[in-house]
């Protein structure tokens, strides 16, 4: 059996309190939750800059394709 100490009894009462102050409700998650979270975005932005550096890369080389081509020129 776990007994609450007062202060947190009042720790709870003070959360749920400012939970219905906000106009935003709060969403509690564990530690854990968090990180995973954290780590997802993380994983998103990275594949995100990948594929960019990726059509960036595309692209330069089309334009050294390009660039390497003869130009005839009248005279």
């Amino acid at each position: 059996m776990q007994v609450e100490t007062q202060e947190e009894t009042e720790l709870g009462a003070w959360m749920e309190n400012k939970r219905t102050e906000t106009s935003d409700p709060l969403e509690l998650v564990s530690l854990k939750e968090s990180i995973i979270r954290k780590a997802w975005v993380g994983w998103e932005e990275g594949l995100k800059l990948s594929h960019r550096q990726q059509e960036i890369g595309e692209v330069a080389a089309r334009m050294e394709t390009a660039s390497n081509q003869p130009i005839l020129i009248s005279g």
